[in-house]
């Protein structure tokens, strides 16, 4: 076997393991399965958005509807947990999440 093929089996094993339905991914979380599901697409969200920035740099297209869609879909997450706090606008959760450069 070559060190290349190494990889490539690892990746199937990853790969098998999502279209098939293991539990690799949530094995060892604890909780109710919607907080299970929220604590793995929130962190997707906000890469959603560094990459809407990084795209839509390359492009000169404006990211911000791009960002409004995402951070909907962030606070219905939220509200769905049960939080009912004020939620802050897609900007200044950007500015409390992104350090200053």
């Amino acid at each position: 076997m070559y060190p290349s093929s190494i990889g490539s089996l690892n990746l199937w094993v990853i790969g098998s393991g999502a279209t098939h339905s293991r539990t690799w991914l949530s094995q060892g979380m604890e909780g109710p399965w919607s907080t299970v599901v929220a604590a793995v697409l929130l962190p997707l969200l906000d890469v959603a958005d560094a990459l809407s920035d990084t795209l839509c740099g390359y492009v000169c297209h404006n990211s911000a509807p791009l960002h409004a869609k995402t951070h909907l879909r962030r606070v219905t997450i939220y509200r769905n947990l049960g939080n009912t706090a004020p939620v802050a606008s897609w900007t200044d959760y950007a500015a409390a999440t992104v350090p200053p450069a």
